[in-house]
């Protein structure tokens, strides 16, 4: 809970992008197991993951109607 921001990051040497591919949005979020089960409640499957590359890090993707990514991310303290 507190402000909402967006990221937007490019690539400034890709000649061409595909949206869905090279494309995604992220939020960082209290718990990737309380928005798990929040998307499975909505049916909303997972894309991928759970991930936990790192013990202060999880994050997961879903797909948005149109292809492109959507990851959640929880820093663990």
């Amino acid at each position: 809970s507190g402000e909402t921001q967006i990221e937007l990051i490019y690539n400034a040497k890709a000649d061409n992008i595909t949206i869905g591919k090279d494309i995604s949005l992220g939020f960082v979020v209290d718990s990737i197991e309380q928005i798990s089960e929040i998307l499975k409640k909505k049916n909303i499957p997972l894309h991928s993951g759970p991930f936990q590359p790192n013990p202060s890090i999880k994050f997961i993707y879903i797909l948005d109607p149109n292809g492109v990514k959507i990851q959640f991310v929880e820093n663990i303290k």
